[in-house]
């Protein structure tokens, strides 16, 4: 923060320009394994709905028709 006080910048501007970045090159690989996560999960859920419930004739080898 000595940094900060020699260069005459505030709190929130040494937030904006040295602080907030380096966060941000740290947590942004963790938060897209996440969404890649979640995307690929929800492909997943919706196949299987797709199988299950877009059949033709959901009962083929039941006899009842």
């Amino acid at each position: 923060m000595k940094r900060r006080q020699s260069l005459g910048w505030t709190m929130p501007k040494s937030m904006r320009l040295i602080i907030l970045p380096q966060a941000l090159k740290i947590s942004i690989p963790g938060i897209v394994n996440v969404a890649v996560g979640l995307f690929k999960d929800t492909t997943l859920g919706v196949g299987h709905l797709d199988v299950r419930y877009c059949r033709h004739d959901p009962w083929p080898y039941s006899g009842v028709h």
